[in-house]
Order: structure tokens, then sequence, then C-alpha cells
């Protein structure tokens, strides 16, 4: 899928006379790091999440609220 995306990029900078453009892609490990503080606060029944954005320090919304929380229940 990324061969692709990147093709339909390079055609459409203006590089359709490329006959047979030749990418090569691998995976390469990674180590990911999020610059964002989970907190959590309420009873241990009903634990309510919030998430700060370490680097603009203001908070983020609903959708990196479920994005932390779907990772942290699988």
């Amino acid at each position: 899928m990324l061969t692709d995306k990147v093709l339909r990029i390079v055609f459409q900078q203006g590089f359709f006379r490329v006959r047979k453009p030749k990418l090569d892609i691998a995976r390469i490990p990674l180590d990911f790091h999020m610059p964002y503080w989970p907190g959590f606060y309420g009873a241990d029944s009903a634990l309510t999440c919030r998430v700060l954005d370490a680097v603009r320090r203001r908070m983020e919304g609903a959708k990196a609220r479920a994005l932390f929380e779907h990772w942290l229940a699988a």
C-alpha cells in the first residue's frame, strides 16, 4: 500500500515520464515516543482518564482519551 501511495504522489508531482520506477521499502525497528501524560482519577471501579499534551501543555480531547483508554484496555 505504501509503494502505491508513494508512486501516486510521484506521478502527481509531474514525474510521469519515469517508465519503471523502483522503490525499495523495508520495515525497520522503531522506538516510538508519545509526548502525552495520561492522568487517572475517580474511584477504583470507575476510573476516568484525562490526557495532557506534554509539548503544548494543553488538555487533549475525546479522541486522545479514547486512544489511551483503548490502548490500556488491550
